[in-house]
């Protein structure tokens, strides 16, 4: 498998494509992991033949396949958190600037003692 190098011309930034982080990304946007596991090596057997892929192109085939695949909320919560203008941003411990999670903000109102249901309106 080629390593493939995600471009972003605004940004002025390369980094390397990894599965890892695409599933993450998902899951913020409220995919199950196991799905979005799913569909992001999909995409990474789909981009094996590219050394390189922009950051609007593997946006675009994110949504195009989350589409595909019943997943219109999904694909429209991707790509507001995707999109610089449609982040919220939000300090983390160590004072550095990062997209908000939904999921992770559920997950740390949980380790307080609040179930799911409890959370979800606080979110």
């Amino acid at each position: 498998m080629a390593k493939i190098v995600v471009i972003d011309a605004e940004e002025k930034t390369q980094v390397p494509f990894l599965r890892g982080i695409l599933t993450r990304s998902l899951q913020d946007a409220g995919v199950s992991f196991d799905t979005a596991y799913s569909l992001a090596s999909r995409i990474r057997e789909e981009l094996n033949d590219s050394t390189q892929v922009t950051t609007r192109a593997l946006q675009a085939l994110v949504i195009r396949r989350l589409r595909a695949i019943g997943s219109r909320d999904h694909a429209t919560t991707y790509s507001r958190q995707r999109h610089p203008g449609g982040r919220v941003m939000i300090k983390d411990a160590d004072g550095r600037l990062v997209p908000f999670s939904r999921a992770r903000h559920e997950r740390r109102l949980a380790c307080c003692g609040l179930s799911v249901d409890e959370a979800a309106p606080v979110t």
